[in-house]
């Protein structure tokens, strides 16, 4: 799971992600980041929508204090996904409009 920042206000403090570059559903470039010492996803970013960086929530300190906005790629959700009654969602990928819209909250 992602948590989705402003990319300004995200700065890694123990050196940048490796990233792997992929097309993205849009069919834009995504950027996946992993820690380059053990693998583990870190971070990712699509170049449709530069003005956001998705974080993984692991990697965060406390995630517990996290709320979540949305469901995204609900598509393809497995059947033990527990996805929300009252959050919005999205099949695939969302809209640049509906991703800042996201992002405001």
């Amino acid at each position: 799971m992602n948590v989705v920042f402003s990319a300004s206000a995200v700065q890694f403090t123990q050196g940048a992600p490796k990233e792997y570059v992929c097309t993205g559903t849009s069919g834009a470039k995504t950027h996946r980041g992993f820690c380059a010492e053990c693998g583990s996803p870190v971070s990712a970013r699509a170049d449709l929508i530069p003005e956001i960086r998705g974080i993984s929530a692991a990697s965060l300190d406390d995630p517990s204090k996290l709320e979540l906005d949305a469901d995204i790629w609900t598509a393809s959700a497995q059947p033990w996904d527990e996805l929300s009654s009252t959050l919005p969602q999205f099949e695939t990928t969302p809209t640049p409009e509906e991703l800042q819209e996201l992002a405001a909250h």
